[in-house]
């Protein structure tokens, strides 16, 4: 459902946009409050859990985003980067990739992935990346 309203804000323009969006935000709450609902019971698959919250997460960023809500959209996206690098970190560790047993830094994909984003989590400018 955040999703049809979601997509019909895009079609609309006016009031009628705001109030597709406004449901679609809604919606996008009550879908992220049931998934960790889910989550504490341990009914859903643990793999499908936090690619669905990272949808919901995104999609509820882009509503407020579109709704001029700049400090919600804000913390929806540090909370989808945060959740999608302990997500990354977690999948190494699980599924062992490259053969390794360590999951430690010195791989360099997640090397690059976190010299990437480190500096949008920790907000210093002293960690951006050189230009």
């Amino acid at each position: 459902m955040a999703l049809a309203h979601h997509g019909l804000a895009i079609l609309s323009n006016g009031a009628g946009r705001w109030n597709f969006l406004s449901k679609a935000r809604g919606l996008y709450c009550l879908a992220y409050k049931n998934l960790r609902d889910e989550q504490g019971q341990g009914c859903m698959d643990p793999l499908l859990l936090p690619l669905l919250a990272h949808a919901i997460l995104n999609n509820l960023a882009q509503c407020y985003a579109s709704l001029d809500d700049e400090k919600n959209s804000v913390a929806c996206f540090e909370l989808l980067l945060r959740s999608i690098i302990l997500f990354q970190l977690d999948q190494k560790k699980t599924f062992n990739f490259g053969g390794r047993d360590d999951c430690s830094f010195n791989d360099p994909s997640t090397t690059c992935f976190l010299r990437n984003t480190l500096f949008l989590i920790l907000k210093d400018p002293g960690f951006a990346p050189a230009a």
